[in-house]
């Protein structure tokens, strides 16, 4: 699925388009969740966005929201997210999800950057 841009940002790694999805493997608790708002709105502002879903994987998390990637410019939101120490990587085999094609990516940078949230 593709949009220009994203209509509405909930926290740093959900938001609404025409539907509202949960970046798989990213989540960005309490304190930089504004932080994290924002930087997603910088880096998606005016770009064509990519949402991808992984046929044979979880596609909801336990509340319903629909897990996927988010990409623009060939770019991982989050990874990104992740990497600048905004998120931290979820949804995976570790939290009770489904292994995913990023997750190790995901788990390594999480480790190895220092997070802002803490």
């Amino acid at each position: 699925m593709l949009w220009p841009g994203c209509s509405r940002v909930s926290d740093g790694s959900e938001w609404s388009a025409p539907l509202s999805l949960r970046s798989s493997c990213s989540t960005s608790p309490g304190r930089a969740q504004s932080i994290a708002k924002e930087r997603v709105r910088e880096l998606v502002a005016c770009k064509e966005v990519a949402v991808v879903t992984l046929t044979g994987h979880d596609q909801t998390d336990r509340w319903g929201r629909e897990l996927g990637y988010i990409t623009f410019n060939q770019t991982g939101l989050g990874t990104v997210l992740i990497a600048e120490g905004l998120a931290h990587a979820r949804y995976d085999d570790l939290d009770g999800y489904d292994r995913h094609p990023r997750q190790d990516a995901y788990r390594y940078i999480d480790v190895v950057t220092p997070n802002l949230c803490e």
